[in-house]
C-alpha cells in the first residue's frame, strides 16, 4: 500500500497541475503571420487565454506588442 501510494505520488509529480473534474489538458500553439514564432503551450481547457499569451510575451518580449487572435480547431 505505501509502496503504491509512493508509486502514484511519483507519476503524478510529473505533471505540471492537477486536473480537476471537467477538466482536461490541451495544447494550445501559436504562429506568428511571418512564421517565425512556433509555440506550443500545454493547459489546462480551463485556462484563460490572456495567462498563455502573458506567459508567450515572457518567453518572446519581441511579441509584447502584437495582437493575438484565437483560432479554434475542432478535433
Amino acid at each position: 500500500m505505501i509502496k503504491e501510494n509512493k508509486e502514484l505520488k511519483e507519476k503524478l509529480s510529473r505533471y505540471p497541475f492537477e486536473l480537476l473534474d471537467k477538466e482536461n489538458m490541451m495544447s494550445v500553439i501559436f504562429t506568428s503571420s511571418e512564421q517565425k514564432l512556433h509555440c506550443s503551450l500545454i493547459c489546462k481547457n480551463t485556462t484563460k487565454f490572456i495567462k498563455l499569451e502573458e506567459e508567450i510575451c515572457s518567453t518572446y518580449p519581441e511579441y509584447k506588442e502584437n495582437d493575438f487572435f484565437l483560432h479554434q480547431m475542432e478535433m
